[in-house]
């Protein structure tokens, strides 16, 4: 799924259906954090994966629950934005996270294909809206730092609308909560992101 001779990716998609505008007014589902593909980097900070399942779904829960620290809202100009984890806790279950934790750093970027391919594989019932879903590439606890896509997607078609890739820095104590703080940041980013959008008048591009 990696593709190793690849650092940085930057593809220009045009988006024929969805305008700027139209993003940001139709009816969204965030679709939650999607630990299934994650390289967790940095085996001391991972010693217990029979825990990450459990620890990974607390953190998606956080993220709602905490309105104020989150701000999905916001970030996604949605009002009382619809979330629907059932897929990705479905993949939890069937994830052993043991098998993605890495000594050492690891080359974990995505290709947009291999973005398209995860989404084409999610079974979401949803139809005539976008999901949003944030697919995480890896945790590092060498650099303190979350790797995650930002992936806006067609709900009937499951075609990528936009896509970019943030770091945020993590921080805390317990792995909800540590990695958590790095969602919050990187929302944080997508907001001043969107700011600087409208100001420029741009369309979203595939960034990664």
């Amino acid at each position: 799924m990696r593709n190793i001779a690849l650092t940085t990716i930057i593809l220009f998609v045009s988006l024929n259906l969805f305008s700027q505008n139209k993003i940001k007014n139709q009816q969204k589902i965030w679709y939650g954090v999607d630990f299934s593909n994650a390289y967790l980097i940095g085996d001391y900070g991972f010693r217990h994966p029979e825990i990450l399942n459990k620890e990974f779904k607390k953190l998606n829960f956080k993220i709602v629950n905490e309105v104020n620290k989150y701000q999905l809202d916001r970030t996604f100009y949605q009002r009382n934005i619809i979330f629907d984890f059932s897929q990705i806790f479905n993949n939890f279950d069937k994830i052993d996270f043991a098998k993605n934790i890495k000594p050492e750093t690891v080359d974990s970027k995505f290709t947009f294909d291999d973005l398209q391919k995860i989404i084409k594989n999610y079974n979401f019932t949803d139809k005539n809206k976008i999901g949003i879903i944030y697919i995480v590439e890896e945790l590092n606890k060498i650099t303190e730092t979350s790797t995650v896509d930002i992936v806006y997607f067609d709900t009937t078609t499951k075609k990528i609308i936009s896509a970019k890739r943030y770091k945020g820095r993590a921080s805390g104590i317990g792995i909800a909560s540590h990695w958590a703080n790095s969602i919050a940041r990187i929302n944080f980013k997508i907001r001043a992101n969107n700011r600087m959008q409208v100001t420029q008048n741009k369309i979203k591009t595939i960034d990664l």
